[in-house]
């Protein structure tokens, strides 16, 4: 059977379509709805709208009076500077030598699969980041890196710091609402979830409806008097719980409760980090683009390796692709073939206030 040469080859990788559909490097445990893109800017310069809803109540006049004026409440506008990655990876050259063995078509057909396979790796380490940070804005709202765009767990050596300015009494103990911690049996949680619910509905008017749970949470539902009360009521999510090894019920207490612990990424050390504290859930509204949205921005990606005459002829052998974007290019100094990728996001919290990161120890 005839061979293929490096050109041939390209063109039967699809680059782009590898990338955008491999997002498993990591644990991924968050609801889809979370990863979602909603909006496309230009270039890496982000905008969106923040405002406050409207709570108070019309004004009385005597009738027949005229209109009272009244001013409409504040409305905010966010710019932002778009998380960029951009990174290039040449094929390993046992791969190359076993492509460009023109006479085994067996051999070649296995270095095209290793090229596939090296290509797929790559574009996972492209994805991990878009899964890591977007988990890191819903636990802590904030996100760091360091002089060389390493993403960091904490703020030690950041050089670079994106924050949402989250709310402080949607944190930790939630301004009083955690009035008892609930690693003890006799801590009334259910009352603390009502609480819980009063204060988003006069604060923002969004019902709680996702609840992201670390490890240790599980174990405190089990232990404690009042929620073994509540299952003993409900013997069809007792039967859930015990059928899901100990994750809590999908409608326990109103809401859709997501195990997320598993969530880490691996540093520029090697190390692993972990995303999610043990004692942590977020609580957050139904995903929609009034608090939450996914903005990816644009790069211009090169359709054609070919030399041309001009910078004009060199612009239109390229098209802007939003979010994700890959490509491959045959090089020769020395012979081989390299491939680029990279992404263009942000994960934004719209409207801090309707986010609440509670520590429940």
């Amino acid at each position: 059977m005839a061979g293929y040469n490096l050109q041939q080859i390209l063109g039967y990788l699809p680059l782009t379509g590898v990338i955008q559909a491999t997002m498993s490097g990591v644990p991924n445990p968050l609801p889809p709805a979370f990863m979602k893109g909603t909006q496309q800017v230009i270039g890496d310069a982000g905008r969106y709208t923040r405002f406050t809803g409207e709570r108070r109540v019309a004004s009385l006049v005597r009738y027949g009076a005229s209109a009272r004026s009244t001013n409409q409440r504040d409305v905010g506008i966010v710019d932002v500077k778009l998380l960029h990655s951009y990174e290039k990876q040449p094929v390993s050259p046992v791969a190359l030598q076993s492509i460009r063995n023109f006479d085994d078509w067996n051999q070649q057909r296995r270095g095209i699969q290793e090229l596939s396979r090296q290509i797929k790796e790559f574009g996972k380490k492209m994805a991990n980041l878009r899964i890591a940070t977007t988990q890191l804005v819903l636990a802590n709202g904030i996100l760091y890196f360091d002089g060389y765009g390493n993403l960091l767990p904490s703020s030690a050596g950041a050089v670079d710091t994106l924050t949402f300015n989250m709310n402080a009494n949607n944190q930790t103990h939630l301004n009083g609402i955690i009035t008892a911690i609930w690693s003890l049996p006799n801590t009334n949680i259910p009352l603390q979830l009502v609480n819980l619910e009063i204060r988003a509905a006069q604060l923002t008017g969004y019902p709680l409806k996702e609840a992201l749970y670390g490890q240790n949470i599980p174990t405190y539902f089990t232990n404690n008097d009042f929620v073994i009360d509540y299952l003993a009521r409900q013997p069809n999510m007792s039967v859930d719980w015990l059928k899901n090894a100990g994750q809590i019920p999908a409608g326990l207490f109103g809401y859709r409760w997501t195990p997320v612990y598993t969530g880490f990424w691996e540093d520029a050390n090697g190390t692993n980090q972990a995303i999610w504290n043990a004692d942590r859930v977020t609580f957050t509204p139904e995903v929609n683009d009034d608090w939450w949205e996914v903005l990816e921005g644009s790069f211009p990606v090169p359709t054609s390796v070919d030399i041309v005459g001009d910078a004009l002829a060199a612009m239109q052998n390229t098209k802007d692709v939003y979010g994700p974007f890959a490509y491959g290019q045959v090089t020769h100094d020395p012979p081989g073939i390299c491939t680029w990728m990279g992404d263009t996001f942000l994960p934004v919290i719209k409207n801090p206030d309707t986010l609440y990161q509670a520590t429940v120890t």
